[in-house]
Formats: C-alpha cells, sequence, structure tokens
C-alpha cells in the first residue's frame, strides 16, 4: 500500500518524525493516540529504537491522570500521610497494569511482525510477508504466543521494561536524561 500511495508513508514518516522533532510533537494535540503511533513506526523510515525513550517517557506522563482516577491518594507528596516512594511505585504500577501490557506487547509485535530485525524497510518487510504469503513463521507463532503469555504475567516495571526496551531492541537517540 505505501508504494501504491506514497502519501500513506510520507504521513507516517511526518506522525514519527514529529513526534521525535521536540517536545510539542509529543503533545496530545498533535499526536492523539501513541498506539496509532507505533503503527505508523510499520511504515516509517523510522524504527523502535529512534522513537523508544520518548515514547515511554510520553505514554508514562500520559497514564498520570488514569493512575490518579483509580488512585487519588497519589496526588499528593507533600502530605505527611503521603504513599512512600516504593508504595506509590507499586500503586502506580497497579494502577497502569492493562495499559503496560498493551503497551509492551504492541513493541513485540512491531519488533516481530511490523518491522522485523533485519529488515531495510515496508517493501522488504512486504516481500518478506509475500514470499511465505502472508502466513506467520512456525517460530513467529511460538514467539507470539509466548509473550502474549508473559504479558499477561507481567508483574514489576523491571519486567515491563525488560520487555518494552531490551526484547523491543533497545533505546537509542533522543538523549536519555
Amino acid at each position: 500500500a505505501a508504494k501504491r500511495w506514497p502519501n500513506i508513508r510520507a504521513e507516517a514518516d511526518k506522525r514519527v518524525n514529529g513526534f521525535l522533532a521536540n517536545e510539542s510533537g509529543r503533545d496530545k494535540s498533535n499526536t492523539p493516540d501513541l498506539g496509532r503511533l507505533l503503527i505508523s513506526l510499520t511504515l516509517s523510515s523510522q524504527g523502535w529504537g529512534a522513537l523508544c525513550y520518548p515514547f515511554l517517557r510520553e505514554m508514562l506522563a500520559r497514564n498520570v491522570r488514569w493512575v490518579l482516577q483509580k488512585k487519588p491518594r497519589l496526588e499528593s507528596t507533600t502530605d505527611p500521610h503521603a504513599a512512600s516512594r516504593a508504595e506509590r511505585s507499586a500503586q502506580t504500577f497497579e494502577a497502569s497494569l492493562t495499559s503496560l501490557r498493551l503497551v509492551a506487547f504492541q513493541i513485540f509485535f512491531l519488533n516481530l511482525v511490523g518491522r522485523p530485525a533485519r529488515t531495510t524497510g515496508p517493501d522488504d518487510v512486504l516481500a518478506g510477508y509475500e514470499r511465505l504469503l502472508g502466513r506467520p513463521t512456525s517460530k513467529q507463532r511460538t514467539l507470539l504466543q509466548d509473550m502474549a503469555k508473559r504479558t499477561l504475567q507481567l508483574a514489576s516495571w523491571h519486567q515491563f521494561f525488560m520487555l518494552a526496551v531490551w526484547e523491543g531492541h533497545g533505546c537509542y537517540g533522543q538523549g536519555q536524561g
């Protein structure tokens, strides 16, 4: 589709590059749906490694609203009865679990199916799927099933970041400070 309609690929690049360019590109008015941004990566010249750090940072920032709806006690950090750092982290994780599972699986799917390692871009990915008549390999099926189980067993921030960053093939670029 991207070859037949080059505007689709141009739009995907525009969305991804706009998100990467500066903080205002990450604003909800410019990037209303982070899930769709991940989909744009399948057609973009960028890969997960470039988007990883700013994406995860923005995802966590946007999630604060939903966490506070579920755990209003976390809103105060100065109250003498405020949650400790460990309690705040555990409760934030608990309130975010569904979102974290979804994002971890989307990243894995992107890197296994949408933009597999060692592919040069959408045309290369499409050629590979055409050779297989659109069917996943047995290894892909096994890996997807395993990842589905692992995301359901997600139990800590450490596990989430291992899935999103390490198994998502790491973060690079855009600084990490």
